[in-house]
């Protein structure tokens, strides 16, 4: 689904976007409403994170496990937070994002990487 760089490359720039917070790799998995148990890839200040690329296959598994969570009335306020690669098919991942975005917080990597950067940026000036 998604290539461990992807999730290394994620993992760089959400340390630099809040490199005051707690990053924790591979949280425990949540049970959804039809007793799977679902993984991320990350867990950061309260959201969970997963890193996928821009593709309908990525998007169709972070669906199913994003609608078998949420109904399950233990994670009914739980926050999660898609990072879909854009870098090599942009046109793509803004189709992916657009539909993630009604389920999750979608955003493309390299607006993690341009919040990162802002961030970076804000730090040295001060």
């Amino acid at each position: 689904m998604h290539g461990d760089w992807l999730i290394e490359e994620a993992k760089l720039y959400l340390r630099a976007w809040k490199p005051a917070a707690e990053l924790a790799e591979k949280p425990e998995p949540l049970r959804g409403l039809s007793g799977r148990r679902h993984g991320f890839d990350f867990s950061l200040d309260g959201e969970y994170v997963d890193a996928i690329s821009a593709n309908g296959n990525s998007t169709g598994a972070e669906l199913r496990k994003l609608v078998d969570l949420k109904h399950n009335p233990e994670h009914r306020n739980l926050q999660v937070r898609v990072i879909v690669d854009d870098r090599r098919a942009p046109d793509a991942a803004a189709e992916e994002v657009s539909i993630l975005g009604r389920f999750a917080k979608a955003w493309t990597m390299s607006g993690l990487m341009a919040a990162a950067t802002r961030r970076g940026a804000t730090a040295a000036m001060q």
